[in-house]
């Protein structure tokens, strides 16, 4: 069995650099951020009447997440000064973003934050704009890859404070959705359920390893705190393998979903808690989480993704493609008799890799990342 520790004490908001889901061709989103008082005409927060001091300068962070799966994609350190900031990021594979800014904007000795999620309409409905659902959908796509955002007012929106209550554990079974078999090594996510942010806990692992014919233990304690709410939670599974692909924790289901909006949230106070006569009694949960294998047509243009993002030289690139394009058509034909040839082009991919990296084109941690995939793929192949 193996068992994971989760602890917590008061709410941070943290950034998680986790794997994107990478698509063909690449965009960018770039643009302006200004501050209620720029242009000398301020609007104040009509929720506490604050948000008017001019920014001398503004500084903080913008995130670019994965719209569907709620993956940071990408981050960026923003400086500006005199109520506005400007920003650019690129490289930004095909696909649907949300955008959440945490900036400070200082003005002498007094200072103040916004957080919030990027949303084109002129008012926040909640009492927090720091929230999943009120953020914009962002497309970059092939016929519109530069998504360009002009002078967006951010509001003075401190970001809510959310503390857990109690100690308790959850068991997790986290099996294969075909076969129920249990898939060993795999890494948590916990997020925030308003906002997709990591959940204030720390995670340690112990006792890894064996075939986890049992559910695997997860175990979490925190500072009981009286007049918090609980901490609610989406919980996200990746298999570091490549073997089976993200999911998130979805009540009585065998379809797994790499879907932010559709996991289940997991109160895990009240999961775990029940304060009986003022006295805090400890139960548990058995939360039971299905992946579904990658096929390995998909593994191949994962390998791809890859190799396109390792930010090599154009021919470094082309040598390295050259398998995996061959390997894409023969798992694509319809004929499966034609999939054992695979395996060679795998073993024909893995030696340039290694070619690569002798002539110093690549680097070591990208030849890595790329060698463990392939292996993986030829194993998902059956290959000798």
């Amino acid at each position: 069995m193996a068992r994971i520790r989760l602890l917590a004490a008061a709410s941070v908001f943290l950034v998680a650099l986790l794997a994107p889901n990478v698509a063909s061709g690449l965009g960018q989103i770039s643009g302006t951020f200004v501050s209620p008082n720029y242009g000398g005409d301020c609007k104040p927060d009509p929720k506490d009447g604050t948000g008017c001091s001019p920014c001398t300068t503004i500084t903080g962070l913008l995130q670019v997440m994965d719209a569907t799966n709620a993956v940071v994609v990408a981050t960026s350190e923003l400086s500006g000064t005199n109520d506005i900031v400007e920003f650019n990021v690129t490289g930004l594979p095909y696909g649907a973003y949300k955008l959440r800014l945490d900036l400070t904007c200082s003005s002498g000795s007094s200072s103040e934050r916004f957080v919030e999620f990027y949303s084109s309409s002129s008012t926040c409905p909640y009492k927090y704009c720091d929230e999943w659902s009120y953020a914009e959908v962002v497309p970059v796509s092939e016929s519109s890859p530069n998504y360009t955002i002009t002078n967006y007012v951010f509001t003075h929106t401190q970001p809510a404070v959310y503390c857990v209550v109690g100690a308790g554990e959850i068991y997790f079974s986290v099996q294969d959705k075909d076969d129920s078999s249990f898939i060993p090594n795999i890494n948590f996510s916990f997020l925030i359920d308003f906002n997709a942010q990591p959940a204030n806990v720390t995670l340690s692992q112990w006792d890894v390893g064996g075939l986890y014919s049992e559910p695997q233990g997860v175990n979490y304690a925190y500072n009981h705190k009286w007049g918090c709410w609980s901490e609610a939670v989406k919980i996200r599974v990746v298999d570091p393998s490549g073997a089976y692909a993200p999911a998130y924790y979805v009540q009585d289901t065998t379809s797994p979903s790499d879907d932010f909006d559709l996991a289940t949230v997991v109160h895990m106070g009240t999961c775990a808690d029940v304060v009986v006569n003022k006295e805090l009694q400890t139960y548990g949960c058995v939360l039971s989480v299905k992946m579904a294998k990658v096929p390995p047509a998909m593994q191949v243009l994962n390998l791809k993704a890859a190799v396109a993002s390792a930010g090599l030289p154009a021919e470094a690139q082309a040598r390295l493609d050259k398998p995996l394009n061959t390997a894409s058509s023969l798992l694509t034909d319809k004929n499966p008799a034609n999939d054992s040839g695979t395996c060679g082009l795998m073993i024909a991919f893995i030696n340039q890799i290694r070619a690569e990296q002798k002539k110093g084109l690549i680097s070591d941690s990208a030849a890595t990342e790329l060698l463990a995939g392939a292996l993986q793929t030829k194993e998902s192949l059956g290959c000798p």
